[in-house]
């Protein structure tokens, strides 16, 4: 026992303390017990209590229970049991001082937490106009006629307002916790400080902007309840009157109103249900002074519409489709209930449905077998260019020539568009020309020496081959105008310039035959 003492002076029984204040309660139930040690045991007790609550442990009642219970171990208590209870003391005081220092750091870095987000919240504060600016839009219900004009100005004052509240509850939240932290006071107190100049600032402006808004919305309902009740009609249909209210309603829901304007708007609008209740009571009595006529004419309907499907076999969609149109006419021209003129429509429909369904198959039909017939044409287009092409390797001109008689009899079989003409003109005038260049070698090679002094074939090739240079500069000039006068788009203006250019290339070679021929001539002549 002494070794203890001797230990941690400042625990020991002999400690000089000031006096301790206990509650009345406690003062109470340690007067129950006689025995120094079983106050100390009732003391020790109370000192684990108060360090076992859920939330924050009473260190203020813990270390004054304490000092009420030191003077006890100076009384006279066996050795063994004085030993065991202020071994139990010792370890609570210990106890003690360890969770008040856990707390200290927790309180510490929430502080620092605190401190964080505050600092967070002023520098949106800062940034205010720039976060609003980037904010999302808000989207309001756009079936309102009457809201429309100051729709988005409405969006935009409460997307504004939404962005306050959500900084004011983050506001409110940090008070909150501020409240339950356990801080210094000065700490604390600068903390809220700062929260309130925060709140100096949102408060003012959320409750600005919620007036504006207020003002904006009961205008728009002002005058529309005015329009519509001041006198004995309304002047729109009954139907467009009772959506343009729940119209209203449901925007009224998504903006934050001032309880004043709430209120206002939502008297107002009741008056307007008011006025709908009225109207579908005129209208319920009208429909009942009207059902037998309504019967009546839906019965001629009907009628009509059985004689139409017991014919309907031998109708085609054409045929079926103008007895129904008539019948649709006959229905505007006689008195029907809204539910009679919906069912008579749908027995029209199931009418024309099986018709509409043959119609839809033919169509897919036709569809799926022109593009089979075109597929098969680009395909037969495809295997004559490639033929076009190996007739290039045949030096024969009377082979070349039945192939080119074969092609353009092929080709007059098919229906063209000007575009499939001109591209397969691309490809067969080259060959036309390829042609021309045989004839024109046999002939040459056919002269004999005297054959070649009477100039008179080579004369006559002479003038074919400037007709046909002739030609070629026309057919050049025609797509020259063609590509300069039309609006055509990037496909067809590339295809022109290939024609062009396979144009410029025969020119040339034409230029080329002329060339030589006359220059055969002039060394015949010049013998």
């Amino acid at each position: 026992m002494s070794s203890e003492k001797q230990s941690d002076n400042s625990n020991s029984p002999s400690e000089k303390v000031d006096e301790p204040k206990v509650s009345e309660e406690f003062l109470k139930d340690i007067a129950k017990h006689d025995l120094p040690e079983e106050k100390i045991r009732y003391c020790l007790d109370q000192m684990r209590l108060n360090l076992s609550q859920d939330t924050t442990p009473r260190f203020r009642e813990f270390w004054e229970i304490r000092k009420y219970c030191l003077p006890f171990f100076k009384e006279n208590i066996s050795s063994f049991v004085r030993s065991s209870l202020w071994k139990e003391f010792i370890e609570l005081t210990e106890e003690s001082r360890r969770l008040k220092g856990i707390l200290d750091e927790q309180a510490s870095f929430t502080t620092e937490q605190i401190d964080l987000a505050i600092s967070g919240l002023e520098k949106e504060i800062s940034e205010y106009d720039d976060i609003v600016e980037k904010s999302q839009k808000l989207k309001l219900p756009k079936t309102s006629k009457v809201l429309a004009a100051n729709l988005d100005k409405l969006a935009d004052i409460q997307r504004e307002v939404n962005l306050l509240s959500t900084i004011i509850q983050r506001v409110n939240d940090l008070r909150k916790e501020l409240i339950s932290t356990e801080m210094r006071v000065r700490f604390k107190n600068k903390f809220f400080k700062r929260l309130n100049s925060l709140g100096d600032f949102l408060f003012p402006k959320r409750k600005l902007l919620i007036q504006k808004l207020s003002e904006i919305f009961l205008d728009d309902v002002k005058k529309f309840h005015e329009k519509h009740l001041q006198s004995d009609s309304i002047k729109i249909p009954f139907f467009a009157f009772r959506d343009e209210i729940k119209s209203i309603q449901a925007v009224s829901k998504i903006l934050t109103l001032s309880n004043k304007a709430f209120s206002e708007a939502r008297t107002l609008l009741s008056a307007c249900w008011d006025k709908v209740k009225e109207l579908e009571s005129e209208k319920r009595k009208e429909f009942e002074e009207k059902k037998e006529t309504f019967e009546e004419n839906k019965i001629k309907v009907i009628e009509k519409i059985d004689e139409i499907a017991q014919k309907s076999e031998s109708y085609n969609y054409e045929q079926i489709e103008k007895e129904l149109n008539e019948i649709l006419k006959f229905m505007r021209t006689v008195e029907l209930g809204r539910d009679d003129v919906k069912e008579l429509k749908e027995r029209l429909q199931n009418i024309k449905a099986p018709f509409e369904e043959e119609r839809k198959k033919a169509e897919e039909l036709r569809l799926k077998l022109e593009k089979e017939a075109l597929e098969k044409k680009r395909q037969e287009l495809a295997d004559i260019k490639a033929e076009i092409a190996k007739t290039f390797d045949l030096n024969d001109y009377e082979k070349v020539k039945h192939k080119v008689e074969d092609f353009e009899k092929r080709l007059s079989e098919f229906k063209l568009t000007k575009y499939e003409k001109q591209m397969l003109e691309k490809d067969l005038k080259p060959l036309k020309d390829y042609q021309s260049d045989l004839k024109e070698q046999e002939m040459i090679a056919s002269l004999s020496d005297d054959e070649i002094k009477s100039l008179e074939k080579l004369k006559s090739l002479l003038d074919e081959r400037k007709k046909r240079k002739k030609v070629i500069k026309s057919q050049l000039e025609a797509y020259r105008k063609e590509l300069g006068s039309s609006g055509f788009d990037f496909e067809k203006a590339m295809m022109v310039r290939d024609l062009i250019d396979g144009e410029r290339l025969r020119l040339e070679k034409a230029e080329e035959g002329i060339s030589e021929i006359e220059n055969k001539i002039a060394e015949i002549e010049g013998r």
